[in-house]
């Protein structure tokens, strides 16, 4: 309850900013900011942890650290606000503060929900390592890396080239790899929950996840993507993954 009436505050202190500023980007800030959040109140709600406790919640805490730091810096300071929020500035049926809130509060629902894995491995006073929750703890780790090279490509591209789709690096192989290996990391962290009773609850993550991101996030991502750019776009589908990265399908002309 504690850790629900924070998140609820800091939620609400996003949203008064975010009204003042006019900027919705605030949103995706408070994405990583919750899950910081709830690695440090996990942190400090064992007050007997072993090594195998603290590295989840650690591997949390770098996660949401690296992503919030990455929308600072490239979203919210220098006032970029993403093509999917234009409904919420231009809306004529509900005023903005509205439309601000609703996303919030959907995003604190799926904050509380994905984070099952983190609250699994949290209640156990002892957690011995075994090999599903090493390989979680690998995959969680590579991943974060993985992602972190993925943004960096892209801010890389977009710094001097606005026109054309980054197809550099891992954006050669999909379209959205960031969203791929921001999915894996939250794998990896439902399989270290795999080593607790009761921790196949925590499978609810990357579902979720998975679900969000190829139903809603990328399509509506690349809707804009095609207002803006067409026929590029249309072949860049035709042509890369969506979202696992694999090999470049080959465009035949025709003749």
């Amino acid at each position: 309850m504690k850790l629900f009436l924070l998140l609820t505050i800091t939620m609400l202190i996003f949203w008064g900013i975010g009204q003042k500023v006019k900027n919705p980007g605030l949103v995706d800030v408070f994405w990583p900011i919750g899950f910081i959040l709830i690695g440090y109140f996990c942190w400090f709600s064992n007050p007997n942890p072993t090594i195998y406790n603290l590295i989840p919640k650690l591997l949390l805490l770098i996660w949401g650290t690296r992503l919030f730091t990455f929308l600072l810096f490239t979203r919210v300071l220098p006032f970029h606000i993403e093509k999917r929020y234009d409904h919420l500035l231009e809306s004529k049926h509900y005023n903005f503060a509205t439309q601000m809130l609703i996303q919030f509060v959907v995003q604190l629902v799926l904050i509380v929900l994905i984070s099952t894995p983190i609250y699994l491995l949290v209640t156990v006073p002892i957690l011995e390592c075994n090999l599903v929750y090493s390989i979680g703890v690998g995959l969680t780790i590579l991943s974060i890396i993985i992602e972190s090279i993925c943004d960096l490509q892209l801010y890389l591209h977009r710094s001097h080239d606005q026109e054309n789709i980054c197809q550099t690096g891992l954006w050669r192989f999909s379209r959205h790899p960031n969203y791929f290996f921001d999915w894996l990391a939250w794998v990896g962290f439902a399989m270290m929950a795999l080593s607790v009773p009761m921790g196949y609850i925590g499978i609810i993550s990357p579902i979720i996840l998975l679900y969000i991101m190829l139903r809603i996030t990328i399509p509506v991502t690349e809707s804009y993507s095609i207002k803006k750019r067409p026929r590029a776009y249309r072949k860049y589908q035709k042509e890369t993954s969506a979202f696992i990265p694999w090999m470049r399908k080959v465009t035949v002309k025709a003749k």
